[in-house]
């Protein structure tokens, strides 16, 4: 009698195996997909620099305008885009009332200011006191684009100051600059507003 090629236990045990592949096989596809969003969620690899003061904040809720931050950049829209950002990331961490973005440049066209570039420290202090803010955040974005070298990596830098309206004390002041790796320059921009609020709350 002639001996079957494959017995019912190597049947079993190929299908055992092959399920233990495609289970294995899953969990590394799983496994690399969340690698991947981490990867992502974290600028990938990028380098983040900054410096600054400690934030010395009035106790209290008290009311933040946001400015168009300087744009020293090539890009266009650099400022408006840097604070719009920070706008949303100041607002989420609720510590502020928020000056509405629309109400701050309904103001600047009233005074004449059309653009951040034009912007000196009395006329930033006088649209704040006209939006009724106890503080003002302003600024520039020096960088906002892609460095090249070896491979085109998202780069952007910010400078910011926080100013009492009362007496023109600076309050804070932060620089940083933030290099991704496999991402939007948008992305790298929020990433590193994110990190400059942390910077300015830490005090807290």
């Amino acid at each position: 009698m002639t001996k079957p090629l494959f017995t019912t236990k190597d049947i079993n045990m190929h299908s055992h195996n092959n399920s233990f592949d495609y289970r294995t096989h899953g969990i590394l596809r799983m496994s690399s997909v969340l690698v991947l969003l981490l990867f992502i969620a974290c600028g990938c690899g990028g380098k983040h620099t900054g410096t600054g003061s400690k934030a010395v904040l009035p106790a209290g809720k008290v009311r933040v305008a946001i400015l168009p931050l300087e744009n020293l950049t090539k890009h266009h829209n650099a400022g408006m885009i840097g604070a719009e950002l920070l706008i949303s990331e100041v607002h989420s961490r609720g510590r502020f009332d928020i000056v509405p973005f629309a109400e701050v440049r309904e103001v600047m066209e009233q005074l004449d200011i059309p653009r951040a570039d034009r912007m000196t420290n009395v006329t930033a202090q006088k649209i704040a006191q006209t939006v009724n803010a106890d503080l003002v955040m302003t600024g520039s974005v020096s960088e906002y684009g892609y460095q090249f070298g070896l491979r085109e990596e998202p780069s952007v830098s910010m400078n910011l100051r926080l100013v009492q309206i009362a007496n023109g004390n600076i309050l804070w002041t932060h620089s940083a600059g933030l290099v991704g790796r496999g991402v939007s320059v948008s992305m790298v921009a929020q990433s590193l507003v994110t990190k400059m609020i942390d910077a300015l709350l830490s005090a807290e």
